[in-house]
């Protein structure tokens, strides 16, 4: 995951809006799945495609505009679309945007979108902090996407939940969507509000430990299996 570790960042400062222009960085590439933060200036657009690969676009700032089946959809900050493989489609800013998008590579024989990204319909606008409720006294979750080396999750902690200090065979990459979270990694406390994120990298002791209620968008990149 082509990510700063061992601190807190905001992925919207990873990349500079340009004026005229679309920007993009590649953050993580496996055999599953990449990752690409884009930045589109004012009125800028991609020309209708239909991509091989499902793919789930989240708004970090601005706004985006997607036409695909005749209908447009409109996705603000922390909303999420998702356009199914082979889907004509063309997007385009009505703002200054920023934006995640994740491709979901498809592999021989895996056809079915609803087995890897769950809870998003296509040509449904999904804000990210409303796919799940808080519970009192409680912790919830909702696996947004779920493959052997990738998985997507929401998390909701009421305050004072934790989860104890434990370790991950993968990276794990959180982006708090609301409230106020103390995540322990290796010993070093680090504080994290709505909208900044952190890497858990893999094998490392972590905790977290909700001072306010909070919601997070977790996503485990784990080791791709070694071939027999």
């Amino acid at each position: 995951m082509l990510l700063p570790k061992n601190t807190k960042f905001r992925l919207t400062d990873l990349i500079e809006l340009k004026k005229g222009h679309i920007v993009s960085k590649n953050i993580l590439q496996t055999d599953e799945a990449a990752a690409w933060i884009f930045t589109y200036d004012m009125g800028e657009s991609v020309s209708e495609q239909a991509n091989s690969d499902d793919i789930f676009i989240l708004v970090l700032t601005g706004q985006l505009e997607a036409e695909h089946h005749g209908k447009i959809f409109t996705a603000n900050a922390h909303e999420v679309l998702a356009v199914p493989r082979e889907t004509l489609h063309r997007v385009y800013s009505t703002q200054p945007s920023k934006v995640i998008q994740l491709t979901m590579i498809i592999k021989e024989g895996e056809t079915e979108m609803n087995k890897f990204i769950n809870k998003v319909n296509s040509g449904e606008i999904l804000k990210m902090s409303d796919v799940i409720d808080y519970t009192e006294d409680g912790i919830a979750s909702v696996a947004m996407v779920q493959r052997k080396s990738l998985t997507l999750t929401v998390f909701a902690f009421d305050k004072g939940q934790k989860l104890s200090t434990h370790k991950s065979n993968g990276d794990a990459f959180v982006q708090v969507l609301d409230g106020t979270v103390t995540i322990n990694i290796d010993g070093i406390d680090f504080d994290l509000t709505a909208g900044e994120s952190i890497i858990m990298p893999a094998e490392t002791p972590h905790a977290v430990m909700a001072k306010e209620r909070f919601k997070m968008l977790l996503t485990v990149v784990k080791p791709e299996e070694e071939p027999v």
